[in-house]
């Protein structure tokens, strides 16, 4: 995962700690943004490290 542009979304909750659910209601939100390639949806790693990083922003 350390040199992946993408990440699968079973990865994505590996790599964030956050549920399955939360991050299909961030897609939903338009919060992420969901690629699909054929049957598989990918996230794009560098977006969900913006979106951590706006967290520990909002919490300071």
């Amino acid at each position: 995962m350390d040199g992946a542009v993408t990440l699968t979304i079973n990865q994505a909750c590996q790599y964030t700690g956050l549920s399955r659910s939360f991050l299909y209601k961030l897609f939903d939100s338009g919060t992420l943004k969901r690629l699909k390639a054929g049957k598989r949806a990918l996230v794009f790693k560098k977006d969900l490290d913006l979106y951590l990083l706006s967290l520990w922003e909002a919490s300071e």
